[in-house]
């Protein structure tokens, strides 16, 4: 039984030690993480050690993120679209308008969501677009009309049943004006 216990004492040391010099091996070489198209060395660990070192490590790895790809990144995204200039073919920018009015709706700004789902369908009756070539935005401004509706009255009546699914009793909508909206869109 005491060799039962000694064995396990040993092999836990090792263990142990073992962990401890992987640890101390990794900070004591550049790090390497493979990528799809290189070997890329972040060699922070030489150069910075502690809360330093993670800063400089974030900093180098977030200008490897892909905003467009990263669907939690609506604000960045909004932002760039934002920021990029308005195209002169009525389609392109019809599609830069939708995209700008979609990051505002996943942002949560849904009053401004809102203006900008407004914006391009005017834009879309000006342009002489189909309405079918933009179901998909018009449920998405709807969308946008209904959460203003339980923002407005989330706020404006909030009570226990006020943000409980299945909407029943003092959780129902009394000022509706929003959700007509999203009904008429």
């Amino acid at each position: 039984m005491n060799k039962t216990k000694s064995n396990k004492k040993r092999t836990g040391l090792i263990i142990g030690s073992l962990t401890i010099l992987i640890f101390v091996g990794c900070a004591a070489f550049a790090w390497k993480k493979k990528t799809a198209s290189k070997d890329v060395v972040v060699p922070f660990l030489n150069e910075y050690t502690g809360t330093e070192g993670m800063i400089k490590y974030l900093q180098l790895e977030w200008q490897k993120v892909n905003v467009m790809d990263n669907k939690f990144a609506n604000d960045f995204r909004l932002n760039k679209f934002l920021n990029t200039p308005m195209p002169k073919d009525p389609p392109k920018a019809l599609q830069l308008k939708g995209s700008i009015a979609r990051e505002y709706l996943s942002s949560g700004k849904s009053e401004e969501a809102i203006e900008a789902f407004k914006e391009y369908m005017r834009y879309a009756e000006e342009h002489n677009l189909r309405p079918e070539d933009y179901m998909y935005v018009k449920h998405m401004y709807a969308m946008a009309a209904m959460r203003t509706g339980e923002i407005q009255n989330c706020y404006q009546n909030h009570n226990a049943e006020s943000c409980i699914f299945p909407i029943q009793g003092n959780g129902v909508h009394i000022d509706k004006t929003a959700s007509q909206k999203a009904i008429d869109i």
